[in-house]
């Protein structure tokens, strides 16, 4: 899992798969997927490294179904995300901000799950273009 004291510069510098990584070991709500994700790929969501040992080819496998794990839990909580993000935030309209400072602000705004692993889902669902898809951001 991650290490809780990672900076907010640190958070935003992690690959996508180790975002995705943290928001499912860290999010509670996910434990089934969780302990599905490490019988089948034999890794510890404690470790890390275990997922980083993966062979080429399982590793594209795991880090897919990662993807669609996450995509999946914002999609059931659509309405949610959608109320509070696109419109309550106004998503579309402060989305292109570079600033460091503006994300981390957007992750404490957004805490709508209550749950660990808050600011990594929330990154994982800009960088993936799931916020940008939900919101029907287009060329705004």
């Amino acid at each position: 899992m991650a290490n809780a004291t990672l900076t907010v510069e640190e958070i935003l510098a992690l690959p996508d798969w180790e975002l995705a990584f943290n928001s499912v070991g860290e999010n509670d709500e996910l434990y089934p997927a969780q302990r599905a994700l490490e019988e089948e790929f034999e890794i510890d969501f404690s470790d890390i490294e275990t997922a980083r040992e993966l062979a080429e080819d399982k590793f594209g496998d795991f880090t897919g179904k990662l993807s669609l794990t996450l995509r999946d839990f914002m999609q059931q909580r659509r309405d949610e995300l959608y109320r509070q993000i696109c419109i309550e935030f106004e998503y579309c309209k402060k989305r292109n901000t570079k600033s460091a400072k503006a994300l981390e602000a957007s992750i404490l705004l957004i805490d709508i799950f209550q749950t660990g692993g808050i600011a990594y889902l929330i990154l994982f669902g800009f960088r993936s273009g799931f916020l940008d898809e939900l919101c029907q951001c287009g060329s705004q």
